[in-house]
């Protein structure tokens, strides 16, 4: 088995001492033997690493992405080479048996390939703005990420919690437990030198670790995979900073068994659910039973067969089923709830102590610890152990069952067992959880979402949106109008009108766009038409004088003298537009004005002619409202 040859901090794409030289053991909880010495980082440390990932982000984010993902599957090539050396030395370093450790490294390749896959879904959306913009988004990088790990999953936590940021392009600085960081160092080890320096960051060390990160302003983003009270804690450092942060967190999870569901695979599901292989450890486990009561002494009955199937011993041997408690005081934390589910009146199946096997007497071990009989109002069935111990209650009622199911604080997870489709998605819907089985438990999909509900957690993980989440929107707003460009940074005039903005002040926004001509002519036709319904009561007469000579001496019909004047009409509408429309664009009104005058002054003297002239009028200027903009 290799060890890490590093236990300093790994940031800027090399090995630093904690700057206040303080180091923290490593213990084997199989037999409390000293493993190492870690690095603890400090403020000063996270400052430091901080800025190099900073430096680091603006490389790696203008990496092409196809580039980027062909990294990432270096990445996890690396990881399915060394898969059985990172397994165990988790083994050794957190407990966990080692032969269920040796799936977790191949999880995590597969999360950082799945990842490396969908760099090209980054995509932004276009919004139809008319023909003279472009107006789409696109997705960037935060910058610098920080990701806070558990100690249950050493290293799939720390490879495949990396995938998402890494892929979207961000820096990433990891923190894993400090009960259980020497695969992360490893790691770092491993794949030193295949991202650019700043990339990929290592800080160990505890809680002022963490919070040192969740507080720097450089960070832009912050997840945690931890308890609720540490979701909590992490919230409060960030807030300052209103940075966003992804947390999965803790959760007391219900497995609910219908009347009609087979006993014997309600009992294996209940084992299998409560992940006894790792003590219990795991945020999905479904420690809080809601058994029918029409089968509830049938289950009862297989449980203690099925739990035997997990026995604890050295996480290190191949053919060992459960592993070991992380620590000593996480040790005593269960053993105090087995007490008190004791002394509340809950009765105990199987298990509720150390395995009688001397051998492993130095070693945090606890039997797979089953109750029945537990009521809604007692501890065990109400808090997150986070170790091997389920508690089994009896119901009747759905719609009590359900009020009950719901009423903590957490929402991770559910499993639902019925033979009855209809009754199992009904379930499904009524339970406030983020991630449901039907007839199944603990499986993860890659590429569905996981995540919980309530205070067990914000976002998804293992998704697409995943993905998303290490990434920001950003709009842009692309002019195409023929002409000079728009400066001084304000919209151009065709758009001011549809986006309720004010019109550019003379002497700003210099911009030619001729289809402000069609508008702005649409309103002329609109003062034509008042004018010429006025014409036809003050102007009658006049018109009937000046027209009645020319008439009769041309020998015109009144439809001659109308097509004559529309054609004049049309031609004087056509080449007066353009210079009245770009005078309305640039703001100058006076122009207008005075052109508008003098257009009109000379086009009534020259149609005066025309008996037919005011109804003409109206007909032409109806005609030019007609005309699309």
């Amino acid at each position: 088995m290799a060890i890490p040859d590093q236990y300093d901090l790994y940031y800027d794409g090399g090995w630093h001492a904690p700057a206040a030289g303080g180091y923290s053991p490593s213990h084997n909880p199989a037999n409390g033997s000293l493993i190492a010495h870690v690095a603890q980082a400090e403020s000063e440390d996270v400052d430091r690493a901080v800025l190099a990932a900073a430096v680091g982000s603006r490389v790696w984010r203008d990496v092409p992405p196809l580039e980027r993902a062909r990294l990432l599957r270096e990445v996890a090539a690396v990881i399915r080479q060394n898969a059985k050396e990172l397994a165990q030395l988790d083994a050794l370093d957190c407990g966990n048996p080692v032969r269920e450790l040796a799936a977790d490294s191949h999880v995590a390749a597969a999360l950082i390939d799945y990842f490396s896959g969908l760099v090209t879904e980054m995509k932004g959306a276009s919004v139809p703005v008319g023909p003279d913009a472009v107006n789409f988004s696109v997705r960037q990088p935060f910058g610098v990420v920080a990701r806070i790990l558990a100690f249950n999953h050493p290293f799939l936590f720390c490879a495949g919690k990396v995938a998402a940021p890494l892929a979207a392009g961000n820096a990433v600085i990891v923190k894993p437990s400090e009960q259980a960081p020497l695969s992360a160092l490893r790691f770092a080890e491993l794949i030193d030198g295949l991202l650019p320096s700043g990339t990929f960051s290592v800080l160990t060390g505890g809680a002022e670790t963490g919070a040192a990160l969740a507080a720097h302003p450089k960070v832009a983003m912050i997840s945690l995979v931890g308890s609720a009270a540490a979701g909590r804690a992490l919230m409060r450092e960030a807030s300052p900073t209103l940075k966003p942060v992804l947390l999965e967190l803790g959760g007391k999870n219900a497995l609910i068994a219908y009347g009609d569901a087979d006993p014997a695979e309600v009992a294996k599901a209940l084992i299998q659910g409560m992940n006894f292989a790792w003590c219990g450890q795991s945020c999905g486990s479904t420690s809080r039973a809601f058994i029918h009561e029409d089968i509830y002494d049938a289950v009862l009955a297989r449980i203690e067969e099925e739990a035997r199937r997990f026995q604890p011993g050295d996480p290190s041997n191949e053919a060992t089923s459960m592993g070991a408690i992380i620590s000593a005081k996480q040790h005593e934390r269960i053993v105090g709830f087995i007490d008190s589910a004791q002394a509340e009146g809950a009765r105990l199946i199987c298990g509720g102590g150390p395995p009688a096997d001397q051998a492993l007497a130095r070693g945090l071990y606890i039997e797979p610890t089953v109750f029945a009989d537990v009521t809604p109002d007692m501890r065990l069935a109400r808090e997150e152990v986070f170790g091997p111990v389920l508690g089994i209650l009896r119901w009747s009622d759905e719609a009590t069952m359900i009020e009950v199911v719901n009423e903590l604080e957490y929402g991770l997870t559910c499993s639902i067992w019925t033979r009855d489709l209809e009754r199992a998605h009904r379930t499904a819907m009524a339970v406030d959880v983020g991630y449901v089985w039907i007839n199944e438990t603990s499986r993860h999909i890659l590429g569905a979402p996981f995540g919980g509900m309530k205070q067990s957690g914000i976002g998804r993980e293992e998704c697409l949106g995943e993905l998303l989440a290490f990434t920001q929107e950003k709009k842009y707003l692309h002019l195409v109008g023929i002409g000079q460009p728009v400066t001084g940074g304000r919209a151009p005039p065709v758009l001011q009108p549809a986006l309720g903005a004010a019109r550019t002040p003379p002497g700003e926004g210099e911009a030619t766009l001729a289809v402000a001509g069609a508008a702005f002519r649409r309103r002329i036709a609109m003062f034509f038409l008042t004018f010429a319904l006025t014409l036809n009561f003050v102007d009658r007469q006049i018109v009937n004088i000046l027209a009645e000579p020319i008439r009769e001496e041309l020998q015109l019909a009144d439809w001659q003298i109308g097509l004559m004047s529309g054609l004049a009409f049309a031609l004087l509408y056509s080449v007066a537009g353009i210079p009245l429309a770009r005078w309305a664009d640039r703001g100058n009104r006076p122009k207008i004005m005075a052109f508008s005058v003098l257009v009109w002054s000379g086009f009534t003297i020259a149609c005066s002619i025309a008996r037919s002239f005011p109804q003409l009028l109206v007909g032409v200027s109806v005609w030019g409202l007609a005309r699309p903009v």
